[in-house]
């Protein structure tokens, strides 16, 4: 990634500057919100896992998604591709287990 900004080191100023132009700075800050993840969700690995809590958001209706199983431990979590029936418990599941987060299903392989 090029960076736009740069540490401030001279003992006067603290923070950060950059030699780029407003326009492109607004513009790349721009993609890092379309984004739609806070800093803390990136460098909690979200933005590399995909996985989003059921609290926090749903899928849209009839839409296909992974989701992940919470059996109370971590030493076995489970995934199934499950599609989504338009509220929390719509997941066509009727399992025990409880549906803890979701991802969405990545493009199928082209040839």
């Amino acid at each position: 990634m090029e960076r736009l900004t740069h540490q401030r080191n001279n003992g006067i100023k603290s923070g950060y500057w950059s030699p780029a132009k407003k326009e492109e700075l607004v513009q790349r800050l721009a993609e890092y919100e379309n984004a739609g993840l806070d800093p803390e969700e990136i460098l909690e690995g979200r933005l590399l896992t995909g996985w989003i809590a059921v609290e926090e958001k749903l899928p849209e209706n009839g839409q296909y998604v992974l989701v992940c199983f919470d059996y109370g431990t971590e030493d076995d979590p489970q995934v199934e591709v499950l599609e989504f029936k338009g509220e929390i418990g719509g997941f066509g599941w009727d399992g025990d287990q409880t549906i803890v987060a979701w991802m969405s299903l990545p493009e199928p392989y082209q040839v």
